[in-house]
């Protein structure tokens, strides 16, 4: 669909990164990833089954999708949270449009917030090499350049990728692979500041149109490449957290097929499964839990997703039990865990961040659980997937020359975990070091002549690979 006349002096076009200053990093591929994807999944935070960052519920409908090549699109998706971070949006309660509604906002200490097009919040803080106007994200992931009341925030994994804020909101973001040229859309907004159009700018054309209700607040259609999505909300109030009577009741979608959602309150007698940082799990006493009902019409059995009432945390769902630590928000984890109250000034320091969460999954007839934990005060990411015998460890590394580590282990015979290999990051974000326990040491050097950009590869000092990975940035 065509972008209707009226509609296009709601979009800001490419004027904005034409007037931005911009530094360009070089780029970064890792492993086998050419930084795309994992740019892309990157700021939705850590997920796992249906709990997001933070431990709190997460579940997410799909309402069409954002195109640019063969290989990759991105899901637009409705998501239904209980993280009170978020404030109710253009979906009604406890519903967002993660990037219709992404902002950047600055707060007290020149602390970043950042709502991401993925539903996360990143947070970022400044970073001295490169002034109090640059930041990183805690992730290493991000980095964020503000100019006056603009935002530009940039993936350190591939800098094709990027999202333009002005005034908080999203503007305009572009995707891309390093070296390739680069796809543009732009967010149009209506006279009273809610986003209404998702515009490619390169077609000059629609991606998404939202149509809005009687109230002009809530979205009662969403428009995606011919194919139209309609929401219908309930007038009752549930949580009774913001007293906003629009509840999403169901959701129709292009083929016909219509999912419905019931919401409630229940008591249960069953103990909640707590992580402690250490990652062992004890109970915490039964709490009333609320629960989510979905079921698409002419199925008989629905889905079923169920939190704790008091924290929001999952509990669990049809397929299995979740055990969460996120002393933020858990009373029963604070106290059995022994944290002090200058655990709220953590929160403070972090601009909202959780600073400790871990969640663990276990799916009913399985033995293992995927297990999941991020520490934002030094940085640490521990991962490690259901069944298998390798974890990867994240830290940021504050000053110097590398800002990031990467530690991947697996287990031996005796059941120790050793290390596989010690990995370090540029203040770019590009792999610069690779460590390994023979004695072995990859180096990489990332130069610049007038043949192009390169990527170059040293073992034990000895160059054994050479790579030209973009066009010339010196005329000399």
């Amino acid at each position: 669909m065509k972008i209707p006349s009226s509609l296009k002096k709601h979009g800001c076009g490419r004027a904005v990164l034409a007037g931005f200053a911009l530094l360009v990093c070089a780029p970064f591929s890792h492993a086998a990833d050419d930084g795309m994807n994992a740019a892309w999944t990157s700021f939705n935070g850590e997920r796992i089954g249906n709990a997001g960052p933070g431990g709190y519920a997460r579940i997410t409908r799909k309402v069409g999708e954002v195109v640019w090549d063969k290989e990759t699109a991105l899901p637009l998706e409705i998501v239904f949270t209980t993280d009170q971070r978020f404030t109710d949006g253009i979906i009604g309660q406890t519903w967002r449009f993660p990037l219709m509604e992404s902002s950047a906002r600055v707060l007290a200490n020149h602390i970043l917030r950042w709502e991401t097009p993925g539903g996360g919040v990143f947070i970022f803080r400044p970073y001295n090499p490169y002034g109090e106007d640059t930041m990183t994200d805690s992730r290493g992931l991000w980095r964020a350049d503000i100019e006056g009341d603009k935002v530009l925030i940039t993936s350190l994994q591939n800098p094709s990728v990027r999202f333009v804020y002005e005034r908080e909101k999203l503007r305009e973001f572009s995707v891309g692979k390093p070296g390739e040229p680069t796809h543009q859309y732009s967010i149009g907004y209506t006279t009273s500041g809610l986003p209404e159009t998702l515009i490619d700018v390169n077609a000059n054309e629609a991606v998404a149109v939202l149509a809005y209700g009687s109230d002009g607040k809530t979205v009662e259609a969403i428009s995606s490449q011919g194919n139209v999505y309609r929401l219908h909300y309930a007038q009752e109030i549930f949580p009774p957290v913001t007293g906003r009577q629009y509840l999403l009741a169901f959701l129709a979608t292009p083929d016909g097929s219509k999912e419905t959602f019931t919401y409630g309150m229940a008591e249960t007698d069953k103990p909640r499964q707590v992580l402690r940082p250490d990652l062992t799990t004890f109970e915490c006493p039964a709490l009333p839990i609320g629960f989510m009902n979905a079921i698409i019409q002419g199925i008989k059995q629905s889905t079923r997703y169920e939190w704790c009432s008091h924290t929001g945390l999952m509990v669990r769902d049809n397929q299995g039990e979740y055990a969460v630590g996120n002393p933020a928000d858990d009373t029963c984890a604070r106290e059995l865990l022994g944290i002090q109250e200058n655990y709220a000034q953590d929160i403070a320091r972090c601009g909202g961040e959780v600073p400790f969460y871990a969640v663990s999954y276990k799916k009913e007839g399985e033995s293992n659980a995927v297990l999941l934990s991020y520490d934002a005060r030094i940085g640490e990411i521990n991962r490690q997937a259901n069944g298998q015998d390798t974890r990867t460890y994240s830290r940021i590394i504050p000053g110097g020359f590398y800002t990031r580590e990467e530690v991947r282990q697996k287990l031996n015979e005796e059941g120790q975990w050793e290390e596989v290999s010690h990995a370090y990051f540029d203040k770019e974000g590009r792999l610069a070091r690779r460590d390994y326990p023979d004695g072995r040491v990859s180096t990489l050097r990332y130069e610049d002549d007038k043949n192009g950009q390169w990527k170059r590869t040293y073992i034990n000092g000895a160059l054994t690979k050479e790579e030209r990975i973009g066009e010339p940035i010196s005329k000399e």
